[in-house]
């Protein structure tokens, strides 16, 4: 097992390369580090060198897991091991047992080294454990793992950013995995993986129910409620599909393994326009670029797809491929009854995407953050506060980041009820209203 060496260099010969790390160096550390180590930001080496009065019970957190493995591991500074207030920070700071990582500081140089120990049974045991801190509702958390989609999607986007707000403007420390779909994000928090999650309401209302891909109720609660997730028909110019009652006989990409209510969606389409499933060819794909590819290449007449408005998928397509949005406004009421809890009505307005001259009505999902029943109400009042006072950087950060106000959790009535350290903050903040109480009270009485 290599060791750290004591000066800010790596040792030679090891299988780390051998650097001396300064502030200039920090953007680079993902591409000077092996692959076993994770990948670290630039502001974590620089809160820990340089933050030392924002340092206690604090954690180094990778933002990324190391591929060794696929397993989660974590740089922990244990409570010992931290300086108090003021004080400078110690030139070796290390954890050398079974497994964890261990690092070596030297503040005058801005130095730093990191090293891996291998991995053991103890660590594996540790890293199948994601949640960082709760129990009590007055517990401390020093940190927060939060499950989210894959990179590259919205949900993962808006996870990072809020993350960062966490991370900055509270006492704790946010981490973002990739754990899969939201029904595997609500899964996860269920199963004690994470803390924290976001989500579609869909899942988070089949899971509370114990409903739809859920053999059992799942134990959660929401933090807050954000935009609409659309479910919308798009189709070929040229295919030939006016209105849903043209699919007849055609092709149409309507189903996901990983988003259940894509088939839902296209079947309740299917329903409510009175055509006969059995005549229409419906086939599956993984995920959204793989389904509009195939509309871009014609091997499919239409697709039922998710995304918000504006979406960076659907620009491009409709910059590079003659398609048509179906407004399914005709129908509408009918097909949230077919639908059911949450799903609630979405709009495209008119000019989001080239050739889309008119404003297009089609079902969407509201947006979920839910968290552990058992997370302890003043982290979760902390977590909210943060994401709602601190609003425009997640805006900045991803478009529908400005639909994450408090105001806008209040806009739809949840089918899972709000955590206490939610409902405090929202109190507090001067939105929560007697009909939310209301809905607070039904859904807790079951």
């Amino acid at each position: 097992m290599p060791r750290a060496p004591s000066s800010g260099r790596f040792r030679s010969g090891s299988v780390f390369p051998t650097r001396r790390w300064t502030v200039s160096d920090w953007r680079i550390v993902s591409r000077t580090t092996p692959r076993v180590m994770p990948e670290v930001l630039a502001r974590d080496l620089e809160y820990l060198l340089g933050s030392v009065s924002g340092l206690r019970r604090k954690v180094l957190l990778p933002r990324r897991r190391p591929s060794a493995h696929g397993l989660a591991t974590t740089l922990p500074l244990l409570p010992e091991q931290i300086p108090s207030r003021g004080e400078p920070l110690p030139l070796g700071v290390r954890d050398l047992r079974k497994g964890w990582a261990h690092m070596s500081f030297d503040r005058k140089r801005l130095g730093a080294t990191f090293a891996f120990a291998a991995f053991t049974l103890a660590q594996v045991a540790l890293a199948g454990c994601g949640s960082s801190g709760g129990g009590e509702a007055g517990g401390e958390v020093d940190n927060v793992t939060w499950g989210t989609s894959s990179q590259g999607s919205e949900f993962h986007a808006l996870s990072v950013a809020m993350g960062d707000v966490i991370s900055q403007e509270t006492d704790m420390a946010a981490s973002v995995q990739s754990v899969g779909g939201s029904d595997a994000t609500i899964r996860a928090i269920g199963d004690g993986k994470t803390d924290v999650g976001m989500a579609n309401s869909f899942a988070a209302t089949n899971a509370f129910n114990g409903t739809g891909a859920f053999d059992e109720a799942v134990d959660f609660r929401l933090v807050t409620q954000g935009h609409n997730t659309l479910r919308q028909l798009i189709v070929r110019a040229d295919s030939g599909i006016e209105t849903p009652a043209d699919l007849e006989g055609k092709r149409i990409v309507g189903e996901r393994p990983a988003l259940a209510e894509i088939r839902l969606v296209t079947d309740a389409i299917l329903q409510a326009y009175g055509v006969n499933p059995d005549s229409v060819e419906i086939v599956s794909t993984a995920e959204t670029n793989e389904a509009l590819r195939a509309l871009q290449q014609g091997t499919v007449d239409a697709v039922v797809a998710p995304g918000s408005a504006p979406s960076g998928f659907f620009i491009e397509l409709a910059q590079n491929r003659d398609v048509e949005w179906i407004d399914l406004s005709d129908r509408m009421d009918e097909l949230l009854q077919i639908l059911g809890p949450g799903f609630v009505e979405g709009t495209i307005p008119a000019g989001t995407y080239n050739g889309q001259d008119e404003e297009v009505h089609t079902p969407a999902i509201p947006s979920v953050v839910a968290a552990r029943t058992d997370m302890p109400e003043d982290a979760v009042y902390e977590i909210e506060k943060a994401l709602a006072e601190h609003n425009d950087q997640i805006a900045a950060a991803q478009p529908q980041g400005k639909n994450w106000t408090a105001e806008a959790a209040m806009e739809e009535t949840p089918t899972v009820p709000f955590h206490p350290g939610a409902v405090r903050y929202y109190k507090e903040a001067g939105v929560w209203t007697d009909e939310m109480q209301q809905a607070q009270d039904e859904l807790l009485q079951g």
